[in-house]
């Protein structure tokens, strides 16, 4: 089948991860990207995946249409777009939102955790399908490297300045923050001098999680963090925000914290006593194992896909 996934740019993100993996790893089908060029599409590119930047031609047909969205907008003209071509639509939603597209117009529903899902009951059709981890982070734990760590956008939501602040009560300890965003340039020059920003998006994700021995995950909002499962994957103990969401998608294998003085806490126990956390490395690795390998993932989709051609 031929899979035609919508988004508004192809940068670097959670959502443009998840349609590059199927396109690498889905042996069944063709995914192409409609998006505006943006920093990923020349990796995309060379990984031999077709993008469309102003759309595809008229001559070209797709048998179904993704349109993806963290819940802000409608989909009932991208929905419209391909009934007129004869495909079918799907919505995959990536955030914690109830969608604003009437459920008419969707022939299934993607929640990327179960409490996305749940907030979508509106659509017939609905299931949850986690994102997909890389099949190499799974070869990296687990290990213990010399750095407390994070991998996020540098955004208020994603709480890089509480990252920060933890960093300051740990002055003989590491820390490393990966990512890049809006924030960038007013939180780095105010950094201590133990944290190392690593500079943009991180591609190697073995390299970046072998050099950690935590990953620490304050965050405002999040519907299913890939960042978190990758740490998971590769074994390295995670310690996160108190949300429903992680909690959730993590299995439950993780420290969770309230507010900074819970995580300089926590962080200072696993430091102390670090093998208390190896029980909990073993039952996240195969908790990520279960449900964030393509080998889970892709058949999910493809499942999906067949049911509804």
């Amino acid at each position: 089948m031929d899979i035609l996934h919508c988004l508004d740019n192809s940068n670097y993100g959670g959502i443009q991860e998840l349609i590059f993996n199927l396109h690498k790893y889905d042996r069944a089908n063709r995914h192409s990207f409609w998006a505006a060029d943006g920093t990923m599409a020349p990796e995309m590119r060379r990984g031999g995946m077709v993008l469309w930047p102003g759309g595809p031609p008229a001559e070209v047909d797709y048998d179904i249409v993704i349109g993806h969205t963290v819940g802000g907008w409608s989909h009932d003209n991208l929905s419209a777009w391909a009934r007129e071509r004869g495909a079918k639509f799907i919505e995959v939603l990536h955030s914690n939102f109830r969608s604003p597209t009437k459920p008419e117009n969707v022939d299934a529903f993607v929640g990327v955790s179960h409490t996305t899902t749940a907030l979508n009951s509106q659509f017939h059709r609905r299931e949850c399908i986690y994102p997909i981890v890389q099949p190499e982070l799974f070869q990296v734990g687990p290990k213990r490297g010399d750095y407390i760590g994070k991998l996020s956008r540098l955004v208020e939501e994603k709480s890089p300045r509480e990252f920060i602040e933890i960093a300051r009560y740990f002055p003989n300890e590491f820390f490393a923050l990966a990512g890049d965003g809006n924030l960038r340039e007013q939180i780095l020059p105010s950094a201590p001098a133990n944290l190392e920003w690593t500079g943009g998006m991180v591609r190697n994700f073995s390299v970046f999680y072998s050099q950690l021995k935590l990953f620490v995950f304050p965050t405002k909002d999040e519907c299913c963090s890939v960042a978190v499962a990758m740490a998971q994957a590769a074994g390295v103990p995670v310690i996160c925000q108190n949300i429903p969401a992680l909690r959730e998608s993590t299995g439950g294998y993780a420290r969770f914290c309230s507010n900074i003085q819970d995580f300089t806490d926590i962080i200072a126990a696993s430091l102390k006593f670090p093998d208390d956390f190896m029980p909990t490395i073993s039952l996240a690795q195969d908790w990520a194992w279960r449900n964030f390998r393509h080998e889970v993932v892709i058949p999910k989709y493809n499942q999906l896909f067949e049911s509804l051609i």
